[in-house]
C-alpha cells in the first residue's frame, strides 16, 4: 500500500513519521517548501501532480473546505493526477454536508473514508490518535493496519459520513464543556 500525507502540518507530519515507523511505504505533501520538515524532508513531494500520481491511499490533513477544495480540485488539483488512487482518507474535521457533497463530485471508484481525529499534536507524534471512522465496513477493514500505526483507539462510527458527524457532535459536547465551566467561573467569581 503506498500512502500519502497531504497536508504535513501539526497533525499531519506526526501521522506521516507514525506509517514510516511502522514500514508503510508515505511520502508527504505540503505547500510549504520541503526544507520545512527536517528530517523527513527526503520524503516530502513538493510536486502536487507526482505525489498523487503512485499512490493508493491519500489521507488529507489539511486545515478546512478551503485548502481540502484547493488540494483535490483548484489549486493542487490532484484527483488530475491520481491515477491509481483508491482511497480518499478525509482526516479533517468538516462539515458532513460537504463532505456528503463532496463524493458526489468524485469518481466512482474512489473509495472515500472520513476519519477525523482526536488528539493533540504530541498524540500524532507518538501514534496515540483516536479516529472516528465513517464508510463502508469492507475499505475500514482494508486500511485498518494503517489506522493502527497512527494511534490504538479507533471508533467504527457507521457507513460514509458518520466519523465527520461524530466528530462534529464531539466538538460541540467540548465547547460546551468549556463555555459552560467558563459561566460557572464567573458566577463564582
Amino acid at each position: 500500500m503506498k500512502i500519502g500525507v497531504a497536508g504535513t502540518g501539526r497533525m499531519g507530519l506526526g501521522m506521516a513519521r507514525a506509517l514510516q515507523r511502522a514500514d508503510f511505504d508515505v511520502i508527504g505533501f505540503d505547500v510549504r517548501p520541503t526544507a520545512e520538515f527536517g528530517d523527513f524532508a527526503d520524503w516530502m513531494q513538493p510536486d502536487p501532480a507526482a505525489f498523487a500520481s503512485e499512490r493508493d491511499v491519500i489521507l488529507s490533513v489539511v486545515r478546512d473546505v478551503d485548502q481540502t477544495e484547493d488540494l483535490l480540485f483548484r489549486d493542487q488539483a490532484i484527483l488530475t493526477a491520481a491515477n491509481n488512487l483508491k482511497y480518499l482518507v478525509i482526516c479533517s474535521t468538516l462539515s458532513p454536508r460537504y463532505l456528503a457533497e463532496l463524493s458526489t463530485r468524485l469518481p466512482n471508484n474512489l473509495h472515500v473514508i472520513d476519519a477525523p481525529m482526536s488528539g493533540a499534536q504530541i498524540a500524532a507524534d507518538e501514534a496515540r490518535l483516536s479516529f472516528m471512522l465513517g464508510g463502508a465496513q469492507a475499505d475500514l477493514d482494508a486500511l485498518e493496519p494503517m489506522f493502527r500505526a497512527m494511534g490504538p483507539k479507533l471508533h467504527r462510527m457507521g457507513g460514509p459520513g458518520a466519523g465527520m458527524t461524530a466528530k462534529v457532535l464531539n466538538n460541540f459536547v467540548a465547547a460546551c464543556g468549556v463555555a459552560g465551566t467558563r459561566q460557572v467561573i464567573e458566577w463564582a467569581n
